[in-house]
């Protein structure tokens, strides 16, 4: 194929990351398949890798859907942004659209998936084939182990024959078993739907006398497939008569979880997360290198060594994948471990009701940039852990398209809403549309204003502005022998109740020390405006500190606009400007660490998805209580339900994160980043 614009691969990844000062004012049209299984920690980490280099990301979700995914590429094409990276719904179909995006001039990536019959600058993928061998490698043990010889029938649970991750996880486990002709295959297609996992294995199970199930996706099958098992007496713990073996690939945490419990037997664990590091080879492409195929090293990465291919369909990263079974289902570098195992779902799950069966949530993202995208993974996660389906959009800062996008839902019938609003008061319209419809209304993150729905789940932001507040105070202390000096509050959006908390807390606290001076900015939670207004105030004025409403959103572009004016100067140096937020990003706990940061009030993000559990009791007619939630080790442990004007509130606490506890695997900053 020809040599597109990109990089020049070596051995080691220090040369990659040793690269030119990134790219300003970069947009990524980010096109999703669907927000069910890993694919929200795939956007999340996406959205991360690109932030990170203060980029912006404008997000889609085709709900399953090629056509859809068709038009929202069309939309990013209209945007004309600078390239667009997608997770294919059908790799075929996905072609026309390629042919698009290079009539203008725009730059094309997938990733999870690659296209089939057109050619695009770069896949990153895990190495599908490998994952599916794995899983193969897997079952011939478990079954020579168990009869003396690989004899056996075995359940291939396909995923979506028209895109190419399928192809190569049916690929792999079928090549490596093409030399066990004393084991048995039937293959069953599920186009990746938890529904088709579940007949299909209702079907087949009934009828035939199996020995094991694959699951080209554990994210989607294991709770479907143990709950199919269960449903018509064939779900047998490990070591028992009767045991079907499960496998799968993805390394899921509920796969994970299955593994410990005894139920699933293997599970190929993909690198999920470090997919966002397409963003590299974007940056390096659009510096004009070239890229060379070959080993592509990390030292300490889960999906290293990678290899870079040149194929017909472009060059192709593909990560090495991790096979899993009850010897390393512990083992902290699993993503599924990282993001949120089932224990405590386990544990939570015994204090509710029983699940619902056939619940819709629809959700709406404000956008997803900071830690937006965490935030909708971990919504998606906990329902998909109760066997629901979550249709998703994103408002991109838009209050009248999240109303569009709410009508939407409201039209479909879904169960309940789900929502992080745009505009706190605007939300309001929408609240009582789905109030006349009889659908129930829930937030995360930020609550109404002026409007009453059925619950609020967020961190305790009033706690994290005073603990933001509380450590500008030992600061200031400690430098001036008294707490006097001037910090600039970068504000969030004031019409979002959860800029009013975060700037309550850290005001309130602070009204017991008139020497600190306090300059507001607002920013509406956009990089752009946490930037010039730091360069418009530390220009002018002699700043000893700087709170942010989100240091998801302005640590990068606040410590860049620092360095430009020359006021960067790192911890225990003369003229260090102490920077303080709210969030606990990836980017602020390596701040602190450098020493550019000095404190971050860290949310609990990847537990919102909490509001399930509440959604599951009120859709079965139980009451919400108020009073305190623990539950021991949870990092929001304590929180307390309060009524309130706008409904029921489960503030989570937060943590003040120092140079002192910042490496806490506690924190969700160090498990995403």
């Amino acid at each position: 194929m020809r040599k597109l614009m990109g990089i020049l691969l070596l051995v080691s990844l220090v040369a990659l990351f040793a690269m030119p000062a990134v790219a300003q004012d970069v947009t990524i049209g980010y096109g999703a398949p669907e927000l069910s299984g890993g694919q929200g920690v795939i956007m999340s980490g996406l959205v991360n890798a690109a932030e990170a280099k203060g980029w912006e990301v404008i997000a889609s979700n085709a709900n399953f859907d090629a056509e859809a995914q068709a038009n929202q590429i069309d939309n990013f094409i209209s945007q004309g942004v600078d390239a667009i990276v997608v997770v294919p719904v059908d790799s075929q179909a996905i072609c026309s659209s390629v042919q698009r995006a290079s009539d203008a001039g725009i730059p094309f990536y997938t990733i999870d998936r690659a296209p089939l019959g057109c050619e695009i600058n770069m896949t990153v993928q895990s190495d599908n084939y490998m994952a599916g061998a794995q899983a193969a490698e897997g079952l011939v043990a478990l079954l020579s182990e168990r009869y003396g010889s690989a004899t056996g029938t075995v359940l291939e649970l396909q995923g979506d024959l028209g895109q190419n991750v399928a192809q190569l996880r049916g690929g792999g486990f079928n090549d490596y078993l093409a030399d066990y002709p004393d084991i048995e295959i039937i293959s069953r297609p599920t186009e990746w739907r938890a529904e088709n996992f579940s007949q299909m294995t209702l079907d087949v199970a009934s009828s035939t006398d199996i020995d094991a199930i694959y699951m080209h996706s554990d994210c989607v099958g294991t709770k479907v497939v143990t709950a199919a098992l269960d449903q018509i007496g064939q779900l047998v713990g490990r070591g028992e008569d009767g045991h079907i073996f499960l496998l799968g690939v993805d390394g899921c945490p509920d796969a994970l979880e299955s593994i410990r419990m005894g139920y699933s037997d293997q599970a190929s664990s993909q690198p999920l997360p470090d997919f966002g590091i397409i963003t590299d080879w974007i940056q390096m492409e659009m510096e004009g290198a070239m890229i060379e195929t070959g080993d592509v090293v990390q030292e300490g990465a889960p999906w290293s060594p990678a290899t870079i291919a040149d194929s017909d369909t472009g060059y192709m990263l593909n990560l090495a994948t991790t096979s899993v079974n009850p010897d390393n289902v512990t083992s902290d570098a699993l993503w599924g471990n990282q993001a949120g195992g089932a224990d405590a779902q386990a544990e939570e799950d015994e204090m509710m009701a029983p699940v619902m069966e056939g619940v819709v949530i629809g959700y709406g993202a404000p956008e997803l940039s900071g830690g937006q995208g965490v935030i909708m993974s971990g919504l998606v996660n906990a329902a998909e852990a109760k066997g629901w389906e979550v249709i998703s959009s994103n408002a991109n800062f838009d209050a009248e398209a999240q109303a569009n996008q709410i009508d939407n839902f409201i039209s479909q019938g879904v169960d309940a809403i789900v929502v992080v609003p745009v505009d706190s008061q605007a939300i309001c319209s929408s609240v009582q549309r789905a109030a006349d419809a009889g659908i129930p209304f829930y937030t995360i993150d930020r609550a109404p204003i002026g409007c009453e729905i059925n619950m609020t789940v967020q961190s305790d932001n009033y706690m994290a502005g005073a603990q933001a507040a509380q450590g500008l105070v030992a600061l200031l202390t400690e430098r001036y022998d008294a707490a006097t000096g001037t910090v600039l509050e970068l504000q969030g959006d004031l019409g979002q109740n959860v800029a009013q908390l975060r700037g309550g807390g850290f005001n309130d606290f602070l009204a017991d020390y008139p020497d600190i001076e306090i300059i507001s900015r607002p920013t509406e939670w956009r990089a752009e405006n946490f930037s010039q207004m730091t360069l418009d105030v530390a220009s002018n004025t002699e700043l000893d500190a700087i709170y942010m409403h989100s240091d998801c959103v302005g640590t990068k572009v606040v410590t860049a606009a620092l360095e430009q004016i020359g006021q960067l100067a790192m911890r225990g140096e003369e003229g260090h400007i102490f920077l303080l937020g709210v969030d606990g990003c990836p980017d602020a706990l390596e701040s602190i660490r450098a020493g550019t940061s000095d404190q971050a009030s860290s949310q609990p993000l990847p537990d919102f998805g909490i509001i399930t559990d509440w959604i599951n009791m009120e859709l079965q007619g139980m009451m919400i209580e108020t009073g305190d939630v623990i539950q021991e080790g949870a990092p929001w442990s304590p929180a307390s339900i309060a009524d309130s004007d706008t409904g029921y509130m489960l503030n989570l606490a937060t943590t003040s994160v120092s140079p002192d506890n910042v490496t806490s695997d506690a924190l969700w900053g160090n498990q995403a980043g």
